[in-house]
């Protein structure tokens, strides 16, 4: 989950949900009634449904993408942005398959509509990023928070893919079996951090470190073991994001302890498996929560650029 804008929630999308024949979900008016050529579905007709990540139902234009693997869902973006959407997800999903060793959707889980990852696409409501278990909302590529950005920034495009691969990772994890309760909050943004190339600037040198440290309120990034550990407030908890990422970055990195990403898979595994985050996390990282955060400092002084 992204930075200023997330915070670490969890719910199911409910796909047994039924609609009420008088229950307006589109949000628009009139709905968009057809036709509804493959792969577009009709929300209505295919009993489907997006719920964030607190179990609330967010209205759709009752034109839902279905792709390989994803089910995108939006209040009012064009169909172009929908597309666009669904294609970064996808090609994130088969990036992070091939990094973790994942042979096909099948073994996640992924068999049939139901079990898709849903996706949602905010144009025009007010509602704060975030990722849920099987999916994320994420602001519109053509919606007036991003409007300026893409205007004037040729990163754009390139630093949402980051975003959305940022987000798939979490699906990922989730697919494994190892929940946000599971694992401790800084593995959980760290390791999207790192996998995504970092929706948040990464740490280049410990210069960076050193001026990061500055704050009252920047403790040691290992002590962040429940979301309400963070010291600061929600909308500032993205701060934290690239220590993160340096601190899983370290473990994965052959001048570091040299660990892989099958590594991270096993241990998810076993977590979600029931085995605790620390015990999972010295069998498959090979040193405790608890020296890697009395060192993490030292360590990275030693790891990093000048």
């Amino acid at each position: 989950m992204l930075g200023v804008l997330v915070v670490f929630l969890s719910s199911a999308c409910g796909p047994d949900r039924h609609w009420d024949e008088n229950e307006d979900i589109c949000g628009q008016d009139p709905c968009y009634e057809g036709p509804f050529d493959p792969p577009w579905l009709s929300a209505y007709d295919a009993d489907l449904a997006f719920y964030d990540s607190m179990g609330y139902k967010l209205t759709c234009d009752n034109k839902v993408l279905e792709t390989e693997n994803v089910l995108t869902f939006s209040d009012a973006s064009s169909d172009e942005v929908k597309v666009q959407y669904a294609q970064m997800t996808e090609t994130a999903f088969s990036e992070l398959k091939m990094l973790f060793d994942i042979s096909s959707s099948a073994e996640l889980g992924i068999v049939d509509r139901e079990t898709k990852m849903t996706i949602y696409s905010n144009r025009y409501k007010y509602h704060r990023q975030n990722s849920k278990q099987y999916g994320f909302i994420l602001y519109a590529i053509d919606s007036a928070f991003w409007e300026n950005r893409a205007a004037t920034d040729p990163d754009f495009i390139p630093w949402f893919r980051r975003e959305v691969k940022h987000e798939t990772m979490h699906v990922i994890q989730y697919y494994f079996g190892a929940t946000y309760g599971k694992v401790h909050p800084w593995f959980t943004e760290g390791i999207a951090e790192h996998v995504s190339g970092g929706a948040h600037p990464p740490i280049t040198c410990w210069e960076e470190v050193e001026e990061w440290r500055q704050a009252d309120d920047h403790i040691n990034p290992l002590n962040i073991r429940v979301y309400n550990d963070y010291p600061v407030p929600a909308e500032r908890i993205g701060e934290y994001y690239p220590l993160f990422g340096l601190a899983v970055r370290y473990l994965l990195d052959e001048k570091g302890r040299g660990k892989t990403a099958l590594d991270v898979k096993y241990m998810f595994l076993d977590t979600g498996n029931n085995l605790p985050f620390a015990q999972a996390f010295e069998l498959h990282m090979g040193l405790t929560v608890q020296d890697y955060q009395d060192h993490f400092f030292e360590w990275m002084e030693a790891y990093l650029p000048p």
